[in-house]
């Protein structure tokens, strides 16, 4: 009866993070289920890259339920732990600190980053069987999550998909954007440093391009752009193919200027894409600041309404949404409206 009592524990505990269709939450629900086999001090998830420091770490105990710290160079200690693992024909490896046991396993490795889950417990250590076990939820996890992936993932252009964009957004909204509170001088000054974008990308003329030279060129043009895009920004700006042929990019600027810059660079990187058959390509560009006081969907239609704006003004430019311009405008179309 112990047995079965446990299996369906682990069973509850697949079923529960297999539920999930978010990447942080996915890997934050496979700590949890660690924890509750092996109870130990800590569990945590990290990123190491190949210059030893730990990209993300997400740390889950009684005290702890999901901290998340970044960019921190990587202890003597792990380091020769990761290194020990990742010379031996094994899937985990602990080792014992000064008072407690520090056992790795090894999540997933690329040419640039290492994830691993690290395990501090008394100095006894994981158990085999404990480990036979979360070796099994790591597979499970690992298959997931590429299923996860590719259900977020534009096949065309390599892209995260539209499904991805509203997710994101959603919770760059709800969790991360500062609330509208008062702030002190330091904090208000931080706040300005990292202010975020959304902008909206669309490709110019490219039903000409479709109708003029057919679909596949199309998706030529689709596939360069992506990729020109991506290279002219920055690791952790986001970018995502909404649908057609516009892009969104969410990216952090400290004032309009800079947001100007950044996104003029990429437009400039598109200019100089060559593809002879089709001549001379171009993208234009609408941009907001996010604000939490401004609902998330929202600021999609204001972005939106800038892009119009840059197609309306001759294409090939970036324009920048302002409340007062374009309720304005607004005003103006509609006073232009017969009811009868």
């Amino acid at each position: 009866m112990g047995d079965l009592g446990e299996n369906t524990d682990l069973v509850s505990q697949i079923a529960g993070f297999t539920s999930l269709r978010d990447v942080d939450l996915l890997e934050l629900s496979l700590l949890k289920s660690i924890y509750a086999i092996v109870n130990p001090i800590q569990v945590s998830l990290l990123a190491l890259d190949n210059q030893n420091i730990i990209l993300k770490q997400v740390d889950y105990s009684s005290l702890k339920h999901g901290t998340i710290t970044s960019k921190v160079k990587a202890s003597k200690e792990l380091l020769s732990a990761c290194e020990l693992l990742d010379s031996m024909p094994t899937d985990y490896y602990t080792v014992n600190l000064d008072n407690h046991a520090l056992t790795l396993f090894l999540l997933s490795h690329t040419r640039k980053v290492a994830q691993y889950i690290t395990i501090e417990s008394n100095s006894f250590g994981v158990s085999k069987s404990n480990s036979q076990q979360i070796m099994g939820m790591l597979r499970i996890y690992r298959n997931f999550k590429q299923l996860l992936l590719e259900s977020q993932t534009d096949e065309l252009t390599g892209l995260s998909n539209r499904k991805a964009f509203d997710e994101v957004i959603k919770k760059i909204h709800d969790s991360v954007l500062p609330t509208p509170e008062k702030f002190d001088n330091e904090k208000r000054q931080e706040a300005s440093d990292n202010a975020l974008w959304l902008a909206m990308v669309d490709i110019d003329h490219f039903k000409k391009i479709n109708d003029q030279h057919g679909h596949l060129m199309g998706d030529e043009v689709l596939m360069r752009i992506a990729q020109t895009i991506r290279a002219s920004l920055r690791e952790n700006d986001m970018l995502f193919r909404y649908g057609g042929e516009e892009f969104t990019l969410i990216f952090s600027a400290a004032d309009s200027d800079e947001a100007s810059s950044i996104l003029h660079r990429s437009m400039n990187a598109v200019r100089n894409i060559n593809i002879a058959q089709v001549g001379k390509i171009s993208v234009s560009i609408g941009v907001v600041k996010m604000e939490r006081n401004v609902f998330h969907m929202t600021l999609v239609e204001h972005a939106d309404k800038a892009l119009y704006k840059s197609k309306d003004d001759g294409r090939d430019r970036v324009t920048f949404f302002n409340s007062d311009d374009f309720t304005k405008t607004d005003a103006a179309t509609n006073s232009d409206c017969e009811l009868f």
